[in-house]
Formats: structure tokens, C-alpha cells, sequence
């Protein structure tokens, strides 16, 4: 997934806006300084599926089992690196995503990303796949 060239041309968006455009496909997330918040987003489909250029100047950004209650969000999703680097925590496991890096990332589990620095220019797109499906495909592989 290339990034999109028309993400600096989105609004800015604070916390609860850039939550709002996220929560319908990606579920609800809680950033570490929400008052400090800017980002942007560009929502697009893709070959069918969901995707999006999401970027943000946060450090932290976690989906907590509370979050996971509340939305009923129920797909994996790929996180594409394209800018900056992050770190990605999910059941028990870590991992470091450098420029064109991918992670798999099951939305029905918490998870925790940290950026490497908390700067506008960290970027990263992400694409769904309905949850059953790749199950499906993971126990018939």
C-alpha cells in the first residue's frame, strides 16, 4: 500500500474528530495525551476492503478491552509503515515496525502502539479483513 499523496491535504483533526473518523472501521482507540492531540486521517476502499492513511503527533495510542466491549469491532487489520517507526503490542508479543514494515493486528484484542518519536511525520496505512475469514484460511493453511 502506497501512501496517500491527499493526507496532507485533510483537515487537521483533533483527538475526538480524528476518534469519530476512525471508530466506524477501525474501532475506538485511546491516545496517551488526547488535550495534545493532532491528526489526520483519509479513509478509502481498496479492492473491497477498508483502508486508510492515518497519521498523528501522540506517542502512545492503546485499544483497551473496554474498548473492544463497547464497539464490537471484529476484524484483523494490516498496519503498513510508511513513515517513522513504531511498536506494536499485542498478546503478550512486541514488535518494531520500521518504514515499509507490515503487522497483523486482531481489532477483537487490546492492543498498545508506541511511536519511536511522536511527530506529525510518523505515518501509517491500514487495511481490514473480516476476522472469520482469515481464521478460516489460517486452519485451512
Amino acid at each position: 500500500m502506497h501512501p496517500s499523496a491527499d493526507l496532507l491535504s485533510t483537515p487537521e483533526l483533533n483527538y475526538e474528530q480524528w476518534r469519530d473518523m476512525l471508530r466506524p472501521n477501525w474501532g475506538l482507540y485511546t491516545p496517551d495525551d488526547p488535550k495534545g492531540f493532532a491528526g489526520r486521517v483519509r479513509s478509502r476502499r481498496i479492492c473491497g476492503f477498508n483502508a486508510s492513511d492515518i497519521s498523528n503527533n501522540i506517542r502512545r495510542c492503546e485499544r483497551t478491552q473496554s474498548d473492544v466491549r463497547a464497539d464490537g469491532v471484529d476484524h484483523c487489520y494490516a498496519v503498513f509503515q510508511i513513515a517513522g517507526r513504531s511498536t506494536i503490542m499485542q498478546n503478550d508479543h512486541a514488535v518494531t515496525l520500521a518504514v515499509g514494515d507490515v503487522a497483523l493486528i486482531d481489532s477483537a484484542r487490546p492492543v498498545m502502539a508506541i511511536a519511536a518519536v511522536a511527530a506529525p511525520a510518523r505515518r501509517g496505512a491500514t487495511e481490514t479483513a473480516p476476522r472469520p475469514q482469515l481464521v478460516q484460511t489460517w486452519r485451512s493453511a
